[in-house]
């Protein structure tokens, strides 16, 4: 999908650690996720290099 990869090259995103509870990850339902319309996203940590 060519608007994930230019969020990662525009923040140089380093890493993505999906968050999970007993191994197993969360979903939850987003009105505004990131990319796209709204829908069941899993949240994680996004650890980038990008300064303002």
């Amino acid at each position: 999908m060519r608007l994930v990869d230019d969020f990662v090259n525009q923040w140089q995103v380093q890493v993505v650690f999906h968050i999970e509870v007993d191994g197993e990850a969360q979903p939850e339902f987003s009105y505004y996720p990131l990319f796209g319309q709204a829908a069941e996203v899993e949240p994680c940590i996004v650890i980038y290099a990008k300064e303002q």
